[in-house]
């Protein structure tokens, strides 16, 4: 990633499908700053494990989404929503440009404070 120009994110991982055990989190730790799950809640402040961060899939339910935001501003977390796709025509774990301009005005009405991770963890 940092050869190809992506600097500020290749120092945070998404596992694969989610997936990981305790065994990978050293390996992970010794070239990456963090690292992702999919598990749709919000993360602590400080993370509780920086190699086990909790993610939301934008693509759930509009009411879904929107419930885990107001927890999250209300108990002074942090929620990180991850979009794979944002597509006219969305497949799996996908969400249609309305849905993302949904969460997108959400979280301006909210006030919420949206940066990317490379921000958040440095």
């Amino acid at each position: 990633l940092m050869n190809n120009g992506f600097t500020r994110s290749a120092h945070h991982l998404a596992y694969p499908g989610g997936y990981n055990t305790k065994n990978i989190h050293l390996p992970v730790s010794k070239n990456h700053k963090s690292a992702r799950l999919n598990i749709g809640t919000a993360e602590t402040i400080p993370a509780a494990n920086m190699y086990q961060l909790h993610a939301l899939n934008g693509a759930a339910s509009m009411s879904y989404v929107k419930s885990n935001i107001d927890k999250t501003i209300s108990r002074g977390q942090w929620l990180i929503l991850m979009f794979h796709e944002i597509s006219d025509e969305p497949a799996g774990p996908a969400c249609t440009p309305e849905h993302f301009e949904e969460i997108i005005r959400y979280l301006y009405e909210k006030q919420a404070v949206v940066l990317p991770i490379s921000q958040v963890i440095k």
